[in-house]
C-alpha cells in the first residue's frame, strides 16, 4: 500500500498481512466495499486513513483503525477516533468500546490513553507468521 508521498501506509488493524502487502486495486476494493460503519479518514481530498467501528456484539465495539505515514503525529487519528466514539455512543448506544494495541506500537497506546482509554488485559500471543515484524504480544484496552 502507499501513502501520499510514496512511502509505505502504517497499519494497526488486521488482518495485517493483507494489509501489509496490498496492492492499489486491494485497497479500491477493500474500502469499496459496504461495511457498516467503515468510514475513510480524509484531508481535503486526500484519503489519509480508515477508522472502524467493529461490531463486537452490540452494545459492546472495537475500534480499529490506520493511518499513511504521513500523516501521523498532527491529531487526524485522535481527532477520528474521538468522533467516532460519539458516533458509537449517540447512534449506536455503544456502552462498551475496545481496542487491541501489538506490543511496541506506542503511537497507537498514546491515542488510546488521550482518548482515556485504560489497558485491561494483555491478550494470548499473537502466533506468527501472523505478526512477525510487530511483536509478538497484543495489549488490550477499554473505555
Amino acid at each position: 500500500m502507499v501513502g501520499l508521498a510514496g512511502r509505505p501506509v502504517g497499519l494497526v488493524r488486521t488482518p495485517h498481512q493483507d494489509e501489509a502487502n496490498a496492492t492499489t486495486a486491494w485497497v479500491v476494493d477493500n474500502l469499496s466495499q459496504a461495511i457498516p460503519d467503515r468510514f475513510g479518514i480524509w484531508l481535503g481530498q486526500h484519503l489519509i486513513g480508515r477508522i472502524d467501528l467493529v461490531h463486537v456484539a452490540p452494545p459492546r465495539y472495537s475500534l480499529g483503525y490506520w493511518l499513511s505515514y504521513e500523516a501521523t503525529g498532527h491529531g487526524y487519528a485522535t481527532a477520528a477516533c474521538a468522533a467516532l466514539i460519539d458516533y458509537a455512543r449517540a447512534q449506536r448506544g455503544a456502552t462498551d468500546i475496545f481496542a487491541g494495541v501489538t506490543h511496541g506500537n506506542d503511537r497507537s497506546v498514546a491515542l488510546l490513553q488521550r482518548l482515556s482509554f485504560q489497558p485491561v488485559a494483555d491478550l494470548h500471543p499473537v502466533p506468527p507468521p501472523a505478526r512477525p515484524a510487530c511483536g509478538a504480544r497484543k495489549l488490550g484496552y477499554s473505555l
